[in-house]
């Protein structure tokens, strides 16, 4: 599996993932989550922000079962589940569903860390809460 392109600005974000840390960036003006990362903040415009933990719990927003593989690197792990998870903190991020359970939306998550040769990837897991 190819490792993911890490740029200045995703920097952070990946280092916490090796780290086992889920990070997002903050507005230093507004206080609003953000993710991805970028230069400036969507909400207020603001352009100052810091990284900070984020709890790794959130909602299931959206979801979809991949069942043909669009790449050779993932033929062998179809069907797998890609999802829109609402974090707590606000924001919504595209992770991969793990576990065994039929998902459903406001279904309650939580982050696991998932180690690579060259690099970590964060997906989520049902939680009993």
């Amino acid at each position: 599996m190819q490792s993911p392109t890490i740029d200045t600005e995703s920097r952070p974000y990946w280092e916490g993932l090796a780290e086992e840390r889920l990070r997002l960036q903050r507005c230093r003006g507004c206080g609003k989550h953000r993710f991805p990362a970028m230069p400036g903040c969507p909400s207020c415009g603001g352009d100052e922000s810091e990284w900070v933990d984020a709890a790794g719990t959130g909602r299931l927003y959206s979801w979809v079962t991949i069942h043909q593989a669009f790449s050779p690197d993932f033929g062998e792990e179809t069907p797998y589940t890609i999802a829109t998870v609402e974090l707590d903190e606000g924001c919504r991020v595209l992770a991969r569903l793990q576990g065994d359970f039929a998902p459903h939306i406001d279904a309650r998550l939580a982050v696991r860390f998932v180690h690579h040769p060259d690099w970590t990837e964060a997906r989520f897991a049902e939680t009993s809460t």
